[in-house]
């Protein structure tokens, strides 16, 4: 049994007591299944905002109910990467999922959560990066660059 602290997506800092069932690596990133002794049920935290963590004396013995990939829903995703992104088509994506282009380009299909987090992830290959296929995904992404265009046009009072 572990005891730790957990800052959450919502900004809520929290003091939790869990047994620890099982350890994931999806949207990139390393996430912990427990079992939340408070709220007496399953949960999949992300491993990076824990903190103070602390293994206690106390031993269980319980399995996973849930599989914790169940409510995760993936969509066909196909990507443009440009020639200068080529570094992170091949450290992010499966080679199987990469078809290079006559123009130097990678296509890159993959099914994936189309979700905010994918917003911001596509995001951080900046103009190197096109969503070709899932048109949800490229009105999410025209709409939050034309938000962020919107709040570099406005004038910076001091400057």
């Amino acid at each position: 049994v572990v005891r730790f602290t957990y800052f959450s997506s919502e900004n809520r800092v929290s003091e939790r007591v869990a047994e620890p069932l099982c350890l994931l690596f999806r949207e990139r990133a390393w996430y912990v299944c427990v079992f939340d002794r408070k709220k007496s049920r399953e949960m999949v935290l992300r491993a990076s905002r824990i903190r103070d963590l602390h293994v206690m004396e106390e031993t269980f013995e319980r399995t996973m109910q849930e599989d914790p990939m169940a409510s995760y829903t993936l969509q066909r995703v196909v990507l443009r990467i440009d020639a200068e992104c080529a570094f992170r088509a091949f450290d992010e994506f499966p080679e199987k999922d990469i078809r290079p282009q006559p123009d130097g380009s990678f296509l890159i299909d993959e099914e994936m959560p189309v979700n905010e987090w994918l917003t911001g992830y596509l995001l951080s290959f900046a103009d190197g990066l096109e969503v070709i296929e899932h048109a949800t995904l490229r009105t999410a992404l025209k709409e939050k660059i034309h938000s962020m265009q919107k709040k570099y046009d406005k004038q910076v009072s001091g400057s």
